[in-house]
Formats: C-alpha cells, sequence, structure tokens
C-alpha cells in the first residue's frame, strides 16, 4: 500500500472513529479454547421421561372400594325440592373428593358405592347467594350419582403407540430421541457461539497496547451498572435482595462493575485497533446487520433514530467493529472443550460477559454481536 493510500485510509478512519484509534501488540490469528456442552444418552432418556410425565393423564383403576380423596368419574342428576333439575348438578363429569369445595353430605352419600352402582341420597348443597356473614346460603337437593369409574393419574409408557398418537414430529421412541438430541443441540449451539465470540473479543482486547482513558473507563462502568440495574429490575427484586442472591454485598458489586466496564471498553478499542488495521469500511447492510437478529423495518427504524440523534458516528463504530469481531472469529484458531450435561443440570460454566457494540460507543443496548 502507498503512503497516500495508508494516510488516506488513516483519515477516513478517524472520521469514524473520533479521533486516533488504539493499536494492538498483534494483528495474529488469535488462540481460543472454547466450552461445547455435549449430551450423553441418560440425559436425552431423562428429557423423554420429562415429556411423559408432563402429558400424564387420568386412567381408570382396577375396582376396589371408594376412598376419600378418590378422583371419580359419574354421571349424577339432582333436583330442588320441588322435585325441578338444577341443570349446573347434572350430566357426567370428574371430581375430585378431596377438594374442599366438595360438600360434605355429597362426599358421605358416595361412600360404599362400587363402579358400575348408583345412589340416592339428600344432601345441603352451596348456592350462589350469602348470607349477612358472607357465607353462601345452602338448598336441601336430592342428587342420584352413578360411579361410572375411580381414577388416577398416571405417566404413559413410552412406546412407538404412544410416540405415534401423542408427540409431533415423530412416529417412533427412535425418532423421538433423535428429535430431542436435534433440539438440545441446536440450543447448545447457540451457546458455543456467542462463547466463541465472547472468548475472542475477550482475548484480543489482551493485545491492546496503553492504558484506557478516564472518559471511556467511565463509560464502561455506567453501561455495566446499566446492564446491572436491567437485571435487578427483571428479577422484580430490590437490589438488596437480588445481591443477596447473588451472594454478593455492595463493595464486591462496586468491584465487578469496575472489571465489567474495563472489559466492555477494552474489547471495544481493540475491535476498533483490529478495524483499522484490516482497513476495513462499512456499507449500508453492515449497520443494518449490526442491530442484531431484528426485521430489515426494525433495523431501518432504529438506524433512523441514531440519525435523528445525531449518533451516525456511532452506527458506523458498530458495524466496524463487528466486521472486525467477524473476521477475529473466522481466522481463530479455535479448540472445543467438551462439557457433558449431567442429569443434575448442565456443566457449570461461567458466561462470559455479552459484547454489546452500543454499550462500547455509549449508546443504548440496540445491538448485539
Amino acid at each position: 500500500m502507498s503512503k497516500g493510500s495508508r494516510l488516506r485510509r488513516e483519515k477516513a478512519n478517524e472520521e469514524v472513529f473520533g479521533g486516533p484509534v488504539p493499536v494492538l501488540s498483534s494483528y495474529d490469528p488469535i488462540e481460543v479454547t472454547v466450552p461445547r456442552i455435549v449430551f450423553p444418552d441418560e440425559v436425552i432418556e431423562d428429557q423423554i421421561k420429562q415429556l411423559a410425565r408432563r402429558m400424564k393423564s387420568m386412567q381408570p383403576v382396577e375396582p376396589r372400594p371408594l376412598r376419600p380423596d378418590d378422583r371419580i368419574f359419574i354421571d349424577m342428576t339432582t333436583v330442588d325440592g320441588e322435585g325441578v333439575e338444577l341443570e349446573n348438578l347434572c350430566g357426567k363429569r370428574r371430581v375430585s373428593l378431596s377438594d374442599e369445595f366438595i360438600p360434605k353430605g355429597f362426599k358421605e352419600g358416595l361412600m360404599g358405592l362400587a363402579v358400575g352402582e348408583a345412589a340416592t341420597f339428600e344432601y345441603d348443597a352451596p348456592t350462589l347467594e350469602n348470607d349477612d356473614e358472607g357465607n353462601p346460603v345452602e338448598m336441601r337437593v336430592t342428587a342420584t350419582v352413578t360411579l361410572l369409574e375411580i381414577q388416577e393419574e398416571r405417566v404413559p409408557e413410552i412406546t412407538d403407540a404412544w410416540v405415534k398418537a401423542s408427540v409431533p414430529g415423530a412416529d417412533t421412541v427412535d425418532e423421538l430421541r433423535k428429535n430431542v438430541r436435534e433440539q438440545m443441540e441446536t440450543k447448545a449451539g447457540a451457546y458455543t457461539r456467542s462463547a466463541l465470540y465472547d472468548l475472542c473479543a475477550q482475548t484480543l482486547a489482551t493485545r491492546l497496547e496503553g492504558g484506557i482513558p478516564d472518559e471511556e473507563f467511565e463509560r464502561g462502568i455506567l453501561a455495566a451498572q446499566q446492564d446491572f440495574n436491567a437485571q435487578v429490575e427483571k428479577s422484580k427484586m430490590t437490589k438488596e435482595a437480588y445481591l443477596a442472591s447473588c451472594g454478593m454485598n455492595e463493595e464486591q458489586l462496586n468491584v465487578q462493575l469496575m472489571a465489567q466496564g474495563r472489559m466492555m471498553i477494552a474489547q471495544g478499542r481493540a475491535l476498533e485497533a483490529m478495524a483499522r488495521h484490516l482497513g476495513l469500511t462499512v456499507a449500508d447492510e453492515d449497520i443494518e446487520k449490526s442491530f442484531g437478529e431484528v426485521t430489515p423495518a426494525q433495523a431501518r427504524e432504529y438506524r433512523r433514530a441514531y440519525e435523528e440523534a445525531g449518533r451516525s458516528a456511532e452506527l458506523k463504530r458498530m458495524a466496524l467493529c463487528g466486521k472486525a469481531l467477524d473476521h477475529v472469529v473466522k481466522t481463530a484458531k479455535i479448540t472445543y472443550r467438551d462439557m457433558p450435561q449431567t442429569l443434575a443440570g448442565p456443566a457449570r460454566q461461567e458466561q462470559p460477559q455479552r459484547l454489546h457494540m452500543s454499550d462500547v460507543f455509549g449508546g443504548a443496548k440496540s445491538a448485539t454481536l
């Protein structure tokens, strides 16, 4: 590259970045080790068992004496004192005898029945009216009840027939296993990709030469504080309760915010340096891509809001740094470390702080790389 071309490129970068950008000790490809969640067969089987438990249903039990806490399926007819049928107390229905709202006289009238038998008895049924003390007004009724089934909740047996009848997208247990594994690996893949980008940005930041200007350091701490406040708000807890749930006090929080703020700014400055070194430029589609996974209409709306606020330079910086990070990831030497998930839960791994490019440049969180 000629001296004139280099100077023109540096001038263009300074116009985007608002001044001379920092430098790195090396622009060579980085090396990272990325955690990758894998799923042993027993984890897949456990997921299928959990699915079956969520699809449990009421099934009849072998005939036996009725118990006070049984769930039953009945057919009933109820009339008032003048022999008029009460529609809301007639017909087939499932009843749990342990429910508090079941009248005592109704339960007592059923005791002793066997499946297939019927009984006629009187009991006091609550009406929709209340007395002066707020208690339901009762009326004497006569019920004829046939006990059709005594039922219990059962988890279905995991068979090909059950899968075909109950699980969309699969006809056999083997197909269900395959689908469950694919779904879990897809979700885990998103985590792996996120971790890859985070670790690449963090590793690149270790090559940053020179210190971080005070004003930028303060901006990073402010962004980290905003992140923390958003997490507290999302938790619906007080700040004190949230800190306690994290096992952290105010002093520890301040230390963490300073570390996070420094890391965010360091990553942004390192990516700026890489963008300058590569001589990257941005087009409209690069800017819209920097807003993350949004629709084209949303991206245009976000861009218009930035431009109307006089923040066009921030958009270009986000896009340039995004392209720089893509290059760093694409050229990195990557080693994957398998992390088997256990039945107790996923393998524990401290997830790096996701790099929000708009945090790096002091804007609202409109984009995530």
